[in-house]
């Protein structure tokens, strides 16, 4: 179950696996299982792995992998226990207490992020860069400081946006409650369902 606005941590937490992949420089480091082979230098230029990176000393953010393990199509990997001082693994942490956080960081790795849908409807608030991708959620209709609060592409601004979360706490809480309502309509609302409905009926007529 979630937790009340008021209740929850002022943490920004990110828990994945290191998707994303699919960087050339990768190629000759991970044909074989050595995690020595990896440097902070490879590791900056994967989204995820940077994030954790950056953020492995910092007070308010808590990222971090929930698996050494990693698969690009040039083969398998494994990262090491640290770069930089920075803790690259973490341990698991489920649904509630993810929630338990204000802020959910959501970022895309091979494809759209997985999380995204369930980061919307919590009663926390979203961290993402601008969408690269759509899906049903129709994530390039969704409005940076309405329904989430965007974060650069680098990324070396995790914290001090999470800083003005703390210091915004009821504007942070409406923009998290707009997330909800966005997904809401997209899934409850009487539209959506006739939309389905028609959708539906058209995939029917073109495989009959």
């Amino acid at each position: 179950s979630d937790t009340d606005w008021s209740e929850k941590r002022n943490v920004a937490v990110f828990r994945g696996a290191l998707t994303g992949c699919n960087r050339p420089n990768f190629a000759p480091k991970i044909n074989i299982y050595d995690p020595t082979n990896i440097t902070s230098a490879d590791c900056r230029s994967i989204m995820r792995c940077r994030l954790v990176l950056t953020y492995g000393q910092s007070e308010f953010i808590d990222a971090k992998f929930v698996t050494a393990k990693f698969y690009t199509p040039y083969g398998k990997g494994m990262l090491p226990e640290r770069l930089d001082d920075a803790v690259m693994v973490g341990s698991r942490m489920s649904l509630e207490e993810q929630l338990s956080c204000k802020v959910l960081i959501i970022l895309d790795g091979n494809d759209i992020a997985s999380g995204l849908g369930w980061g919307l409807m919590s009663k926390s608030v979203v961290f993402m860069q601008r969408p690269m991708y759509t899906s049903w959620l129709m994530q390039e209709y969704l409005e940076p400081w309405v329904h989430y609060i965007p974060i650069d592409h680098d990324l070396m601004d995790v914290e001090e946006k999470m800083k003005w979360v703390m210091e915004h706490d009821t504007e942070a809480r409406y923009i998290a409650e707009r997330g909800t309502l966005w997904i809401y309509d997209l899934l409850f609302h009487a539209d959506a369902e006739k939309d389905n409905d028609l959708i539906q009926t058209e995939m029917a007529h073109r495989y009959m």
